[in-house]
Parts: C-alpha cells; sequence; structure tokens
C-alpha cells in the first residue's frame, strides 16, 4: 500500500449537466492509477478558482459551496492521518464511507439551507447569517468540531471581531448567531459545551446619531448642487430616509405600487413581525420621489463610506452612517411636536418603548440646549 501521489480538486469541462452546471471531482493518482470521486458540488465553471481550488466570490452560493469543499478536504487529511498509506482501491471506499459531520461550519450550511427553504425569513436575515459564517470561516481557517467548541472560543470569535472593527453589540448579535447553530447541533444529538451556550452577553448603551435640521438642509443643498455620481446617489438615498424614516432595505425596494396619493404604503418584515406601515410624502420627499426608477442603488457599505466623505466636507463631525437618517427623522418629527405615537406607527415599530427612546433624546437635547441661555 502506498500514499496516493496526487488528491486535487478538478472539474471536468466536457462533462457539462443539463443544468448548465459542472460537477465538482477529486481527483485521486496513485500506484500508477487515476480515479475521480464526486464531492457533490455543482456550480458554474465560471466561478471555479482552479488555482485556489476554491469557489468564486462572483457565485451567490460561495459561501456554502466554499464550506462543503473544506469538509471534503478535511475529511480526506482525516484518513490519511490516521492511516498514511492507503491502497488505491481501499481509498475511495474510505470515502465513500458514510461519517456523522459534526462542525460547526456544516451545522452553518444546514442552518443556511433550512432558512432559505422556509420561505418565510427576509434575505437580510440569511445574509446576516452568512456574514457570521464568513467570520468563523476566518476565525477558524480549518473548521472546528462542535465537541471542541468551548466557551473560550466565543472568546476567540470575539477578539477577531474587534480586531476587524466590529462593535460590541454587532458582535453580540454574531454570538447570539453562533448560539443558534449550537442549539441546532444540539438538537441533532450533539454534545455541545454548556458553557458555550451560557456565554454571557454584555450589551452596551449605544449612541444614536441624528442630524439637525440645518445640517440635513446642508446635505440637500449639497444633493443639489453636486457633479459627483455617487455623492448624489447616496445623498437621495439617504435624504428619502431623512424625510420618511423607511430603512435601507425598504428603500432600495421601493415600488411605484408603494407610492400612491402621497402617501408611501410599505409591508414591512422586522424580526418576523409584518406589518403595513402608511407614510404621509412631505414636499421634499416628494421632489426626490418625482422619477422613476426612484434611486440608482448604491450598497449599504458604500453609502457609509460616501457619507463619511460628505459629512467631512460639509464640516458635519458626527460619525453619519445610512441608519442615522432614521435616527433623524424620528428625532426631527418629534422636535416639530408630532406624538410619540404617531412616529412610532410611521417608523413601523411594534413597540412604542422603541421610539420613546427618541423621545428621551430630544427632551435631553432640549435641556443642553437651555443650558446656553445666560
Amino acid at each position: 500500500m502506498i500514499r496516493p501521489t496526487a488528491i486535487t480538486l478538478t472539474i471536468i469541462k466536457s462533462a457539462k449537466l443539463k443544468n448548465g452546471k459542472h460537477k465538482l471531482f477529486f481527483q485521486y493518482y496513485a500506484e500508477g492509477k487515476r480515479s475521480y470521486f464526486s464531492t457533490g458540488v455543482e456550480l458554474n465553471f465560471k466561478d471555479w478558482n482552479a488555482a485556489k481550488t476554491k469557489v468564486k466570490l462572483t457565485s451567490p452560493d460561495y459561501l456554502m459551496l466554499n464550506t462543503k469543499i473544506k469538509m471534503w478536504k478535511s475529511r480526506i487529511d482525516e484518513i490519511l492521518t490516521e492511516e498514511p498509506y492507503v491502497a488505491f482501491d481501499d481509498f475511495k471506499i474510505r470515502l465513500n464511507v458514510k461519517k456523522k459531520v459534526t462542525t460547526l461550519m456544516y451545522y452553518f450550511t444546514l442552518a443556511i439551507k433550512n432558512l432559505e427553504k422556509n420561505g418565510k425569513h427576509r434575505q437580510s436575515t440569511i445574509g446576516n447569517y452568512s456574514k457570521v459564517l464568513h467570520k468563523c470561516q476566518k476565525t477558524w481557517p480549518a473548521d472546528i468540531s462542535i465537541a471542541a467548541f468551548h466557551q473560550k472560543e466565543m472568546d476567540t470569535y470575539y477578539r477577531y471581531c474587534i480586531s476587524i472593527g466590529n462593535q460590541p453589540n454587532t458582535i453580540n448579535r454574531n454570538i447570539k448567531t453562533i448560539k443558534t447553530i449550537l442549539r441546532l447541533a444540539e438538537s441533532d444529538g450533539v454534545k455541545v459545551d454548556s458553557n458555550a451556550l451560557r456565554y454571557k452577553l454584555t450589551n452596551t448603551r449605544t449612541t444614536r446619531i441624528f442630524l439637525s435640521t440645518d445640517e440635513v438642509d446642508s446635505l440637500y443643498e449639497f444633493y443639489t448642487d453636486t457633479k459627483v455620481d455617487r455623492y448624489k446617489r447616496t445623498l437621495k438615498m439617504f435624504l428619502i430616509g431623512c424625510y420618511t424614516g423607511l430603512r435601507y432595505g425598504d428603500i432600495v425596494t421601493l415600488t411605484l405600487d408603494n407610492v400612491e396619493d402621497g402617501t408611501i404604503t410599505k409591508r414591512m418584515n422586522k424580526s418576523g413581525i409584518l406589518k403595513t406601515v402608511k407614510i404621509p410624502v412631505v414636499s421634499r420627499a416628494k421632489e426626490l420621489l418625482s422619477e422613476y426608477p426612484f434611486i440608482e442603488k448604491v450598497s449599504n457599505q458604500k453609502c457609509n463610506v460616501y457619507l463619511k466623505e460628505i459629512a467631512v466636507l460639509l464640516g458635519i463631525k458626527k460619525h453619519v452612517v445610512f441608519h442615522s437618517s432614521r435616527h433623524t427623522f424620528a428625532t426631527l418629527a418629534l422636535n416639530q411636536g408630532i406624538p410619540v405615537e404617531v412616529v412610532s406607527e410611521v417608523l413601523g415599530h411594534s413597540d412604542i418603548r422603541t421610539t420613546q427612546v427618541y423621545a428621551k433624546i430630544v427632551e435631553t437635547t432640549v435641556m443642553e440646549q437651555m443650558q446656553k441661555f445666560k
């Protein structure tokens, strides 16, 4: 028996499936013989990076497919570690042996599949799971078994997220997602460390950044005057948020059917709760929504980059991100004397206590401004 001299991932270009995709194979060579073993992974040929033996980011399923590929690589490494010298015929038999996979990445992939099949979850929810999976892959490049996932691994993840600039509350939400994955594994009969499930989450008080009326006016003036396309597209979306209170996801999905007779009617889904919201369109919002399509989409991430640049140009010394537009709408509406109950309804809050946070901000701002009187 000899160790296989070559094990590589490959796509047979000529073997195209009826759905237009190609199967990914392990090609292995030993004892002067070559054979192929299907991984069960199907992908478009253009999405395969042969040099790095991984799926390119151009594939919408790159996270899930690369996770499957990693699991296969781990399986081969495991076989060769247990028995380095495997006969040619035995190697394929060993690969065919069904062994229950109990790794974190496997259950993440399973959870995402379940969310997609369910059909009741927003794409943003599935996207958040995918983002946490991506960060887990960066934290544990070789994957990690559920059995080895102890409380200290949560600390490892926390440190990685801090290193890439994530805020504590964002990381805590990520950790809740990881705990959901651990519970999924536990429900599948896998033993899970109870300390990891009891990992203590400490939320920090967040500061809601909002703009004053003068700052919103300066942004609107800049929007009408600027010739820089990326700034104009970003500010149009941001200002719609300031004048309507709509979230980024609701703005980019706004259609003609949503705007009628001076009112925006939008069905919102927040935390699994569906709610229809009616928002009166003020004059400036009408101007911004006068042409269809209403916007030329800019990603949320890019919006935040451009808003930072614009804030510097206009001397706005605040950490402005896209969601600041929603905070701005809430605080300015309350400053105009609109009752908190009305603002809560327009924002689509399911709990008025969420809106009352803005009322406290307004009250604090008033008190601070009053201190300026001598």
